[in-house]
């Protein structure tokens, strides 16, 4: 299993350490409390897939093979992008993934990649990564699928937004390659708790979205992109919403935090590093 990391320019003292300090924003953004970051923004007015007519938005994600940012990691977490106005083509990628998969595998490809796709497509979401093969942390490199939603919505059409969308992304695609990261440690999917692998358990997701939510705020901040305060404030409020979601569970589950609570405990350190 590789141990590449995404490259990334070292800490700033604004973003070193700095986790408590963006959930005291996620909450208070998410009060609907006006939130003064003062974090430096650049107005950017470059249309990104919101004006490419729907012939063009996958010529236009191929050419984000040529971006500084995503370039390198393509053959290595990334296989690369696929148009997927409804998330049809995800969940036919998902039947087929199941249908070959060994036993201990269907449950997981059942409920992200066949069930999952129906539910992205009634919620609007915006892009979906599939790992080859339909098992997350098993080593292989992931295509990611962009709906029609990311074109079409108001808050992605500059162009630094819907990058910064693809950050994200690539962030599940990084850790679907080299395993859930906890501190110093990477879990591949046999490692992991039986009870963040129930297909019930919505607790695995909520740490894969903290960690890229984190990440895409990193991006952000360490100058890979532009954004609004708004939509900085929005990923914030993302990242509170998973971190209250999980540190409820293991506050009521004394089950789950003896088997899973050394893992998230990791993870919030981690960010905090």
């Amino acid at each position: 299993m590789s141990n590449s990391k995404i490259k990334e320019p070292k800490a700033t003292p604004q973003t070193k350490g700095s986790l408590s300090r963006r959930l005291l924003i996620g909450s208070a953004a998410l009060t609907g409390i006006a939130v003064v970051t003062f974090w430096p923004t650049k107005p950017s007015h470059v249309i990104s897939l919101y004006a490419v007519p729907p012939d063009q938005r996958q010529s236009a994600l191929d050419s984000l093979r040529n971006h500084p940012v995503f370039a390198p990691h393509f053959g290595e977490c990334l296989e690369g992008f696929v148009y997927d106005p409804d998330f049809t083509k995800i969940e036919h990628a998902g039947k087929a993934a199941h249908a070959g998969a060994a036993p201990e595998h269907k449950a997981v490809i059942w409920e992200r990649y066949v069930l999952g796709p129906p539910r992205a497509r009634e919620n609007k979401d915006y892009a979906m990564p599939f790992p080859t093969g339909g098992v997350p942390y098993k080593g292989r490199s992931s295509i990611i699928y962009v709906s029609r939603a990311a074109a079409k919505s108001p808050i992605l059409s500059q162009k630094e937004h819907f990058l910064s969308l693809i950050y994200h992304e690539m962030q599940h695609a990084h850790e679907y390659k080299n395993g859930l990261s906890a501190g110093q440690k990477r879990y591949s999917w046999d490692e992991l708790p039986c009870i963040l692998k129930q297909a019930e358990s919505p607790e695995l997701i909520a740490i894969e979205e903290f960690i890229a939510y984190n990440e895409q705020i990193n991006g952000i901040e360490q100058g890979h992109f532009d954004a609004t305060a708004d939509f900085k404030n929005r990923l914030l409020k993302k990242v509170y919403e998973n971190v209250a979601g999980l540190r409820v569970r293991t506050e009521t589950d004394p089950q789950f935090a003896r088997e899973a609570g050394h893992i998230i405990d990791a993870v919030f350190a981690s960010a905090d590093e």
